[in-house]
Formats: C-alpha cells, structure tokens, sequence
C-alpha cells in the first residue's frame, strides 16, 4: 500500500482558519495596544501641565493675593466652538468661563515645557486644566485628569498627600438645613471617593454620597438644625473629617419664635429649660425672653493658625483666626495664644486688623502687677499661670472642635459679691433683670459665671461655661462688622441702638437699666448698658471689660469695640457686669 504523504484538505483547511485567527487577534491586540499608548501619553501630558500650572498657582496666588497677570491667550473666534464644548463637557460654570486663558504651542514652549502636542484650557486660581480637543478612549470622551479613573488635579504639587475640602454652614430651606461640599481634593491623584455624614456625637449610620467628579458641589439636606460630622475618603481610603452646624445643648431648646432660629449668620437663639422642663412655646413672646436663660451661636471658622505666616494669609482673605499655636506644656500639650483684632472704618468699609502689641492688651495673662491682681489675697478662685492658660486652651480647642461658640445673648445677671456662694449661686442671662447685673467683683463674676454648666446644664456632658474672652468678644465684633448703623456701621458707632447717655440714646444717664435694651443679630446691648469684664488682659496689671456702658455720651465711647479697665476686686462697682459663653465640645 501506497503511503500518504501530502495533507488532506480538511487539515489545510482547519489550518488556514487557525491562521486567520491569530492574525486577527495580533491585528486587534496591536490596535488596542496603539489605543492604550496614546491614552497613556494623554495623561501624562495633562499630568505635565498640571504640575506646571500648580507652579504658576503658587506663584501668583499662594500668599492670598490674586496676580492682574495675564498668561496664555485670548480665545480666539475660530477656535471658540471647541472651547465652548469643551468647558461645557466639564460642566464649568458660566460664571468662570471667562477665567479660562488659551495654552497653545507658543505659550507652553515660553514657560519652558516639552513635550505637549495638544492645546489646554486652563484656569490658574483653580488649578483647572481642560483638553481644547477630545481624547476618544473605549467610547469614553475626555477632557481633564479627574475624569480619568485614578487621575485628579491636584492642589499644590504632584506629590499632594491630603485629602481636603470646603463645607458650609447648614442653611435653612424648606425641605431641611442644606449642606454643601465643594472644591474636593484627594490624594496621589485619586479621582473617586465618598462623603459620609451623621449627627455628631452618636453611634447612627453613616449616610453616604458617592463621589465620582471632584469639580461638583455635592448638597445633602438633614431634618433639623445640630452638629454633623462629615467625612470626606478617597478610594485610598485616605480621608478627613469635618464638622459643621450648631451643637444644641441637651438642655436647651431651639428658638421656636420667628426670625430667632432662621439664619446662622443672623443669630440662632436657645432658651434652657427650667429643672429640665420642656418649654412651653404658646407663651408670649416677652414671657419667653423673661423666663428662660438663651444664647446665641457664634460661628467660628479656622479659629487656629500654627504661626505668623498663616495668619498674614488668613487676613489677607479676610478670616479672622482667634488663637495661634504658642509652644508646648510641660506635658507634651498645644498651648495657645489670643489673636486680639482692632477694628476700623476704612472709606465705607470696616477693616479688622491685628491689635498693636504696643497697647499692652494680651491673653491668656496671669496678673502679675498690680495690687489688685491675681496675686493678691482677693485671688480666691484658684487661678494660676498655668490654669489661665488651660482654662484658654480648653476654650480654643473647643471652639475649634464645633466651629463656636454659645454667647450669652444678655449680660449675666443674679450675680452675687460673696464668694461663699461662688459655687451654689444660680446666675442668669434672661431679659429685663439688673439685679445682680453690675456691683460684684470680678472675682465674683469669674467663679459664678464658670459654675453655671455644671448648676444648670446637667444633662450637657460636653458643655462648659466661663466668662468671655477677648478673642471671643473679636470674634462677635467679626460676626457683626458688615451690620450698618446709618452711615457708619454697629460696632463701631452704636448710637442709637445702644444704652448709652444721650437724647439719641434714648437714656439720660445713670447706673445700667434691665437687661434687653437693644438688639443686633439676635445679640442685646453688647453696645451700652453694662460694661462687660472679660478674661483679656492689660499689661499684666488688669481685667479688660468692653463694650461701654450707660454713662457714656461721648460719641467715641458709643461702640462695641471699645476697651476699659479698672479696680477688680471692688464689689462697688456700678458700671461693671460681664457676658457668659459656652463652649462645646472635646478637649484635646
């Protein structure tokens, strides 16, 4: 038999077939190959020009001052279709779009970059860079880093390692308090992440928002006015945690009367029960004011910086911190020092600026000089340097921790010259009172005043209470700047709206009337009546009150912002009261 020594044409047939296939694919694997490496080169040049214009930002925008320089182009018409396309795509708000400056050939090769084939849309203040043209990938369009998967703009530098955002206070609206998150930034490039939010202070589940474009603002509403932590992570799992809103005593009520638990900035008022009695609300309105303690929430925003330079920037943008990092304990803690503020009308502006150190006015002091200071035999309340400077730290680690601050919305009253019952007496902060209100010493004021927390607010674990501040009392004047008063504004010229001497006034002089004469953000007489002894010192030698008082008829005396001080441990003084805050939150 004749051996077969050929292939048959099945064989030949199955082998062509197997041919094709491993062609084909080396075909469709060299195009995916091709895709892949023209996506890479997209990234890394929109990575380039990332880091370029994070060099450009730090030069003309980190110290808080915008340059008038110009670089790139103008748009030109012929290629203002695709840029119109192109910040739509990125959902840029029309409101910025003419920020956006041209980044052609010519530009990039001034500012020293190789390697750029493509032309860019870029926005230096927000760091934003936008291909003018669309890069296809796998029936994606893109445009910009941060719609890639894993790929963001980032703040400063191709290294930046933390995670940040903006949060704002809640605002009122008819479904809830409105919360806003915005200008997100992650770490090591990273694209994706989540927020998560709750109620401060419990155990509830985390609510959670995905967040897949870091250029959005994400909005989330909550049912009632509160404390709520919100956590920014990225898909490193790398996150930070914020807080924002208003911590309501357990002990207290939220205002139910019109126009008092509206607003943030114009003054959200609490009313403490009675023995932990629930506020009847169909009273009038003056049997309120006349039977309840309340305060009033002053928001606080960065209220710590960690050195000189910090705080230059923050002026700059007009934030105001209240305490700078001072050294350490010999515990190992942060101590702090008062960010004191002196304000001025500028033109038909008021403009805070730093106190002169010059004037003598500082905290936290322990009186040293003076034969009415805290050294003397009238220091009966414990205080020593090193707990004024607690007691300080305490307070700004507080105020930092919930964003405020609870102020007393009327001087304290019900205090007493006997410091046998510094730590029974009951003070109070409720309208049309004046006993108790002035005629007791400083001393007195001090105990009674940081008792209250503990008399009162039983069921309040986190609260404190002491006298005022100066820094706390800055940061009110703050909160207060843009308030007009005529054709000046309220704390700087409060004639008129304060208990002062004067026909203006309305008062003809003499000792304080009852608490509750005038009104500004749901604050009274932090103007006039009494002057308010607060915790802020005078070279070493005196207390600081603030604010003035009823015998005043000069109209430079007419002001929130002005400073006295005087004999402190006098129980004879019919002028001087003070003002409570409360302060919530954890100590560090």
């Amino acid at each position: 038999m004749k051996r077969n020594k050929g292939i048959t044409l099945i064989a030949l047939t199955i082998t062509i077939i197997i041919l094709l296939i491993v062609a084909s694919i080396s075909t469709y694997s060299g195009i995916e190959t091709i895709k892949s490496s023209k996506f890479n080169k997209f990234t890394q040049e929109l990575e380039i020009m990332q880091a370029q214009v994070n060099l450009l930002y730090d030069k003309y925008y980190s110290n808080g001052q915008e340059t008038t320089k110009k670089i790139g182009k103008d748009i030109p018409s012929g290629k203002m279709d695709k840029a119109t396309k192109a910040l739509r795509a990125c959902n840029v708000e029309e409101s910025e779009k003419g920020e956006y400056r041209l980044f052609d050939e010519e530009t990039i090769k001034e500012l020293g970059v190789e390697g750029i084939t493509r032309e860019y849309l870029v926005n230096i203040r927000r760091r934003d860079i936008i291909s003018l043209e669309e890069f296809q990938y796998n029936g994606i369009s893109y445009y910009r880093l941060s719609q890639i998967h894993d790929k963001v703009q980032v703040e400063k530098s191709a290294d930046y390692e933390e995670v940040s955002f903006e949060i704002s206070d809640p605002i009122k609206t008819v479904a809830g308090w409105e919360i806003k998150i915005s200008n997100i930034r992650f770490s090591e490039h990273v694209g994706k992440g989540k927020i998560q939010y709750r109620k401060e202070g419990t155990t509830d589940v985390w609510e959670t928002i995905e967040v897949n474009d870091i250029e959005r603002t994400y909005t989330f509403t909550m049912p009632e006015l509160a404390l709520y932590e919100v956590k920014v992570t990225d898909v490193r799992e790398k996150s930070k945690t914020e807080r924002t809103g208003v911590p309501i005593p357990e002990d207290a009520e939220l205002s139910k009367i019109p126009g008092e638990a509206d607003s943030i900035n114009n003054g959200i008022v609490v009313y403490v029960r009675n023995n932990g009695v629930p506020i009847d609300w169909s009273k009038t309105e003056e049997e309120l004011k006349n039977q309840h303690d309340q305060f009033v929430w002053i928001p606080v925003r960065n209220a710590i910086v960690s050195n000189e330079s910090e705080l230059a920037k923050a002026i700059a943008k007009e934030q105001y911190p209240m305490a700078i990092i001072n050294g350490k304990n010999s515990s190992g803690t942060t101590n702090y020092k008062g960010i004191l503020y002196n304000f001025e009308l500028e033109g038909n502006k008021v403009v805070a600026k730093l106190e002169e150190k010059s004037k003598g006015y500082d905290e936290p002091i322990y009186l040293s000089d003076n034969t009415n200071a805290d050294t003397g035999d009238k220091n009966n309340v414990g205080i020593t340097p090193s707990s004024i400077q607690n007691e300080f730290n305490e307070m700004v680690n507080k105020v930092s921790y919930s964003n405020g601050f609870w102020v007393g919305r009327y001087e304290t009253t019900n205090m007493e010259n006997n410091s046998s019952v510094d730590n029974t007496n009951k003070v109070a902060v409720k309208k049309g009172i004046n006993v108790g209100l002035c005629n007791a010493s400083w001393y007195r004021m001090y105990a009674q005043q940081k008792k209250y927390s503990e008399l009162v607010l039983t069921k309040s674990q986190k609260l404190s209470s002491s006298m005022i501040w100066g820094s706390q009392w800055d940061q009110i004047m703050v909160f207060m700047k843009n308030i007009k008063n005529g054709d000046s504004y309220y704390i700087i010229n409060a004639a008129g709206i304060g208990n002062f001497s004067g026909p203006d006034d309305g008062y003809s002089g003499g000792t304080p009337t009852n608490t509750g004469c005038f009104k500004v953000n749901n604050i009274y007489d932090l103007a006039g009546n009494a002057w308010d002894w607060t915790l802020e010192a005078l070279n070493s030698s005196y207390r600081v009150a603030r604010g003035g008082c009823s015998i005043n008829g000069a109209a430079h005396f007419k002001s929130a912002i002005i400073r006295n001080h005087t004999d402190m441990d006098s129980g004879d003084l019919p002028y001087f009261g003070s003002r409570m805050v409360l302060l919530y939150g954890t100590i560090k």
